[in-house]
């Protein structure tokens, strides 16, 4: 082998490894900055979720106390309306 035919295949060599590190390279950035904007994403979907489960949720709360307090209210008028027919009944009964 002649010395000029081992010094182009050297320096085909040395070109080849500095495509397949630059491509290597460039896939890698890519693939980071891939999985940056997918973490990012994520993360705000999370935060997201978060937010609309305690709406959710307050909601939920806000309906039950609505409920209840409609509930309460009705009661206490039966309560009132059968007080006043058994006074009505009782002074009915004195006279």
């Amino acid at each position: 082998m002649k010395w000029h035919t081992k010094f182009i295949e050297t320096r085909e060599a040395k070109r080849q490894r500095a495509l397949n590190d630059y491509l290597a390279l460039k896939r890698n950035k890519t693939l980071t900055h891939f999985f940056r904007t997918w973490r990012r994403a994520t993360g705000r979907i999370v935060e997201l979720q978060i937010l609309s489960d305690t709406i959710r949720k307050e909601r939920d709360l806000d309906l039950k106390e609505d409920m209840f307090l409609y509930w309460k209210k009705r009661l206490h008028f039966v309560d009132d309306c059968t007080q006043n027919a058994v006074n009505h009944y009782e002074k009915h009964l004195v006279v």
